[in-house]
């Protein structure tokens, strides 16, 4: 019964430094997609679907983003969902950035 205080201690501070600032972010941007781009969330423009495994179904989601400093940011979030899993993976374009990307996307499109 001893050893069982060092173990929670170490579960309660691993929450603690894990989840405290996923927490703050979530206030601070009032949102959990807001917390997992790291900025200011607006509208959700639209998904696509794309293939993967026979297991799993991925979409990329597009939503318009705003940093701190009013900074207008593209929002692209992965989802991947199997059997048995799912994963978010959240990234932030910059205008330049977008465009640059639908540039590459349209001569991928061309040369096929």
């Amino acid at each position: 019964m001893e050893n069982v205080a060092p173990i929670f201690c170490f579960l309660l501070l691993g929450i603690i430094f894990i989840g405290g600032p996923l927490f703050y972010r979530t206030m601070k941007y009032g949102s959990f997609k807001g917390a997992l781009f790291n900025t200011h969330v607006g509208e959700r423009l639209g998904s696509v679907p794309a293939r993967g495994s026979q297991t799993t179904n991925i979409t990329f989601n597009v939503y318009a983003t705003q940093t701190d400093q009013g900074e207008k940011r593209i929002g692209l979030e992965l989802s991947a969902k199997g059997l048995a899993s799912f994963q978010i993976i959240p990234a932030t374009l910059s205008i330049a950035d977008a465009k640059r990307l639908v540039a590459l996307l349209e001569a991928a499109i061309t040369n096929n």
